[in-house]
């Protein structure tokens, strides 16, 4: 097994409350976003560590609603989508994994050959599951341990 250490890792909408219409039909939600966001956050300063450029994206546009136990100034907070060609490899975590993450990945690889990057790989332990969404393996997951990333 062959680890890796992404160039880029972007967390997208690691929020501190759910701003969702359906958080009614799945009322734990914000319960599982808290915890899991601590999780997410306790792995980032081992990812940190090993010379990572971390990233946070709120895909609505919003940057006020992040889940920042501590700020860390190496992070960068984007709106937008720009610049990432310049790094061959990138992890995409966060909320939540077949919806927002694969969103990013398609707005990431729909970028023309020149401006979009050789890897873009969905780390599976650092993202949530829409409640309700069925799991589908693809040929771009990987897994994170404090060791490094490996793919799938």
């Amino acid at each position: 097994m062959r680890f890796f250490t992404p160039d880029a890792l972007i967390c997208i909408d690691i929020w501190d409350k759910v701003n969702n219409p359906e958080k009614h039909i799945y009322p734990s939600l914000q319960d599982d976003i808290h915890c899991f966001g601590g999780w997410i956050h306790h792995a980032l300063q081992h990812i940190r560590d090993k010379g990572t450029r971390v990233y946070h994206y709120d895909t609505t546009g919003a940057t006020d609603n992040f889940r920042l136990p501590y700020e860390d100034k190496r992070d960068v907070f984007i709106n937008e989508l720009n610049g990432f060609h310049k790094y061959d490899t990138v992890v995409l975590c966060g909320f939540h994994l077949q919806r927002c993450l694969q969103s990013v990945e398609n707005s990431l690889k729909g970028l023309d050959y020149y401006n979009r990057p050789n890897y873009i790989y969905l780390c599976i332990n650092l993202s949530l599951n829409y409640p309700g969404d069925m799991f589908e393996m693809k040929d771009n997951y990987c897994f994170w341990n404090n060791v490094g990333f490996t793919k799938i």
